[in-house]
């Protein structure tokens, strides 16, 4: 019978009858096609049936378990023995029931890996979220009263299953850090000139020297305005662009370096004072 019934899968019925142990995952009823073989009344009496299937292993040791609870709780067996589902269902269900009390308790888990209630590490080891999503994951997890349970390692799953729009939210997140770095500049009003180096000059805040040549990239710009861009490009060390600049706008636009370079260290102000100062060199 043991040679019969048993089986080598991971999860399986136990059932142990007069010392002999014997592993069943069949997807009928072990239990009942055993009794086919033998005539005995007490043979159902005399078992013992036990569950072992893989749930959720402890990823993070934590000083005391939240879920041990979930997998110590009696097995009702009774509608396995009188054959009413099969080893596989009556695994299944298990399964089931300790998910079920596990989804009670404020934990993470990600692909059955349990990380407590230790929010920092389950950040840092699985979900590792972008800048702009990190606020937005500890409030969740703060909030949450329940159990946090992802299949696959991903803060942009995560915020999806909560109904956050990711685009939504990372163009609010970066509007802010805009907001933030570009606090201490004076709004400038004027000429199209002065408009101009100041969009070059608080995108470089923002952006960075590649924001500067994106912005300028297929632009049509008269000559004055070529000077001030080449000045940018110049002082930010911006290669491969000069071909796109004549001889009098290159040797203009260096001249102009040394003011841009001020330029872009001064808040407040200086620094209205210098890109007015700017414009008034180009004339």
């Amino acid at each position: 019978m043991q040679k019969k019934f048993s089986c080598s899968a991971d999860e399986y019925i136990l059932i142990t009858w007069q010392g002999k142990k014997i592993p069943c995952c069949s997807k009928k009823n072990s239990l009942s096609e055993m009794k086919h073989y033998f005539y005995y009344p007490e043979f159902e009496h005399e078992i013992e049936v036990e569950a072992h299937v893989k749930t959720i292993e402890c990823a993070y040791q934590c000083d005391t378990c939240l879920i041990d609870d979930a997998f110590n709780q009696k097995l009702d067996c009774r509608h396995y023995i009188s054959g009413e589902m099969s080893d596989k269902k009556f695994l299944e269900n298990y399964k089931k029931k300790i998910m079920w009390n596990v989804e009670k308790k404020k934990v993470l888990i990600v692909s059955n890996r349990c990380y407590g209630n230790n929010a920092d590490v389950f950040i840092e080891r699985e979900l590792q979220p972008k800048e702009w999503e990190r606020e937005a994951v500890m409030e969740i997890i703060k909030n949450e009263r329940k159990a946090i349970i992802l299949q696959q390692p991903s803060a942009g799953k995560l915020l999806e299953r909560y109904g956050i729009d990711l685009q939504k939210l990372k163009e609010e997140y970066y509007e802010s850090e805009k907001r933030i770095i570009l606090k201490n500049l004076p709004t400038i009003r004027g000429d199209a000139l002065a408009e101009f180096v100041d969009d070059l000059a608080r995108t470089h805040r923002v952006e960075g020297k590649e924001g500067v040549i994106k912005k300028l990239k297929g632009r049509e710009m008269n000559v004055k305005e070529k000077a001030i861009a080449y000045a940018f490009l110049h002082t930010l060390g911006a290669k491969g662009e000069e071909w796109k600049y004549g001889k009098m706008e290159r040797e203009f636009g260096k001249h102009l370096a040394a003011h841009v370079e001020k330029l872009l260290q001064a808040e407040g102000d200086e620094y209205e004072m210098l890109l007015r100062g700017l414009v008034k060199e180009i004339g």
